[in-house]
């Protein structure tokens, strides 16, 4: 009974000395970030517009217009026929490299500033229009959270418990017999 009572009166001052203390301090976090930011990078982006059509010879005809000198977004925002891009002309933003769209890019070598011809993409066609590329760069505080929070919180949790059993050792020295335990 002795052995149960004292291992929850243990969880109790552990919780109290060192769980009670983990809340996310955002000045603590920044001097761990400091000290491990070399290592928080983002992935390459693409940032491409696209016009999709379910038809090739709409599709040749929107490339025909792009060729001689057609406004992308506005031909986006009249023809596009993928759900919701019509409002946005055709934008998609910034993608990754796992993105379809990117990885029809990619296949088709186009740069930056190119726009594709029409490409056989879901059931209809893309014209990709490739904007810029954004290149692999060190994340910022903010953005780098998510990624090392549970390192800090594992860091903190060893500080607090080391501290802990730090003022446990000078308050009751313990002598340890090291030839004696087998």
């Amino acid at each position: 009974m002795s052995e149960f009572r004292d291992g929850i009166l243990l969880f109790k001052v552990e919780q109290l000395e060192v769980w009670d203390k983990l809340k996310f301090d955002s000045t603590k976090a920044k001097v761990y970030w400091d000290t491990t930011k070399t290592r928080y990078k983002t992935k390459p982006m693409y940032d491409v517009s696209e016009i999709y059509v379910l038809n090739d010879s709409i599709a040749n005809e929107i490339y025909s217009q792009l060729q001689k000198g057609g406004d992308f977004g506005e031909l986006a925002k009249i023809h596009t026929e993928r759900h919701g891009y019509r409002e946005k002309q055709g934008y998609w933003g910034e993608l990754d490299t796992t993105h379809f769209l990117v990885k029809l890019l990619l296949a088709n070598d186009l740069k930056p500033g190119e726009i594709s011809k029409p490409i056989k993409s879901d059931r209809g066609f893309s014209i990709i229009k490739y904007n810029k590329f954004i290149p692999v760069r060190q994340k910022t505080f903010e953005e780098a959270i998510p990624d090392f929070a549970a390192q800090f919180q594992e860091f903190m949790q060893k500080y607090y418990q080391d501290q802990w059993i730090e003022r446990i050792k000078k308050k009751f020295t313990v002598e340890i017999y090291k030839d004696k335990i087998v």
